[in-house]
């Protein structure tokens, strides 16, 4: 599953909908359980045939659907603070 490549665009914008993944002053935003089952929802969004993949695929999956999306934060916050 490494060699999937993530549209970083169709990742914030299936993200955007879930602020339990994003919004500190949500109160889910600190419930383990609730953001890993948001980003299953993502993981099947932004990646095709996601449903097909072992439960392994799909761990690993959201696991780098996680990383991606801490890069792209980051990236963002670091590009804010240059403001």
């Amino acid at each position: 599953m490494n060699h999937l490549k993530i549209d970083t665009e169709l990742l914030i914008s299936a993200i955007e909908s879930k602020n339990c993944i994003w919004d500190i002053a949500c109160d889910e935003y600190k419930n383990r359980d609730i953001k890993n089952a948001a980003f299953l929802e993502v993981a099947a969004v932004v990646v095709h045939e996601f449903d097909r993949l072992s439960e392994k695929e799909k761990h690993e999956t959201v696991l780098l659907i996680q990383k991606r999306w801490k890069t792209a934060r980051d990236a963002y916050v670091r590009d804010r603070a240059k403001l």
